[in-house]
């Protein structure tokens, strides 16, 4: 008598593909050990799991969802600083340079730049200016 967990009465159970999978096994590599296998025995593994998982774990245990204020969009991110994540020019390094010599801060120069904060601190440590 197979198991219920037996795959096609290859001897093969769905927990021992989990395994191989968890381990970082590729399709192609557990289907050279297991010759009676197929690849669609394979996604039924996964599919099997993830069924049981949705019906009795998720609902055990929610993932919180975050909010847009944790992980604000580029697009949010832009209202505030238009110029966010774009490369930076050599004029834009130029300017940083005087000004952060002349003694404006990271928050400052962020406005001016349209910058985050964190990006002209970031820069400032790449150009040698900021320990």
């Amino acid at each position: 008598m197979s198991s219920k967990l037996e795959i096609r009465n290859t001897g093969v159970s769905m927990l021992d593909i989990l395994e191989l999978i968890s381990r970082g096994f590729t399709y192609e590599r557990i289907l050279f050990m297991f010759k009676g296998l197929t690849y669609e025995d394979i996604f039924h593994a996964a599919k099997v799991a993830k069924e049981f998982v949705d019906i009795h774990l998720a609902p055990k245990f929610p993932i919180p969802e975050k909010s847009s204020q944790e992980n604000p969009s580029l697009e949010e991110i832009r209202q505030q600083y238009p110029r966010a994540y774009e490369k930076w020019i050599v004029e834009e390094d130029t300017y940083l340079k005087s000004k952060y010599s002349e003694g404006l801060d990271a928050q400052e120069l962020a406005g001016i730049l349209q910058r985050k904060p964190g990006a002209i601190r970031s820069r400032l440590l790449k150009l040698g200016l900021m320990e």
